[in-house]
Order: C-alpha cells, then structure tokens, then sequence
C-alpha cells in the first residue's frame, strides 16, 4: 500500500505481538503490536499497547485500524492534535 499522506500508511496487528485476554467473552486482547509503514528512517515502525485496565476487543481493535488507515483518528504526526 502507497503512504496516505501524513508520513503514514498501512496500520497492522501484528498477529505474533499479541497477547489474548483470559476470563473475557469472544476474542479478546491484552496486548497487542501494531506496525505501520514509514518514510523516516528513525521511525520505530511500530508499538505494543498493553491494555492495562481492561483488554481491547478484536472488533474494537479492526475498527481503531481502519479509522488510523482512513485518517479518521489522529495518529502522533497529524499535526492538528
């Protein structure tokens, strides 16, 4: 996928960064890698968020993927936040 502005694109899970919840109903995650393609090279290309509080659900987690590829929701370079 070609970057979509903003020095960003292609938001993905990880599928071996991720952690499933334990005791919660359907697919959920404790922890979860998600990576992005770059065009700066001191960029780390990616991050693991750890739900501390209370995990994240699968459809949760495709929805906040969707919404970062579309520039739904600021990411850290949209420089409106």
């Amino acid at each position: 996928m070609p970057p979509i502005g903003k020095h960003r694109s292609n938001y993905r899970v990880k599928a071996d960064g991720t952690c499933r919840a334990k005791g919660y109903g359907g697919i959920c995650y404790d922890v979860v890698r998600i990576e992005w393609d770059s065009d700066d090279a001191s960029d780390a290309s990616g991050a693991t968020v750890e739900f501390n509080v209370a995990p994240v659900s699968h459809e949760g987690l495709q929805a906040l993927i969707a919404g970062l590829n579309s520039g739904r929701i600021p990411d850290r370079w949209d420089s409106s936040t």
